[in-house]
């Protein structure tokens, strides 16, 4: 399972800014939890206001379920 600090790295990754990599990790969002977030999650409880990267986020936590 990933971790707060892992999950943070990713984000960076995918390019989140540090306020939103803070943000995860305030509402300490590991990778159990990270599977669960919804678009809703992002926008309203983690502050990605960017649809853009919301939908990268998402994306990539399909992709993180599927295996790949």
């Amino acid at each position: 399972d990933w971790t707060v600090q892992m999950v943070g790295d990713w984000l960076s990754k995918i390019g989140a800014s540090v306020e939103i990599v803070q943000n995860f990790a305030d509402q300490e969002i590991d990778g159990s939890i990270l599977a669960t977030l919804t678009l809703d999650d992002l926008k309203t409880e983690l502050g990605v206001s960017a649809l853009g990267l919301r939908r990268k986020i998402m994306m990539g936590i399909e992709k993180l379920k599927s295996g790949q």
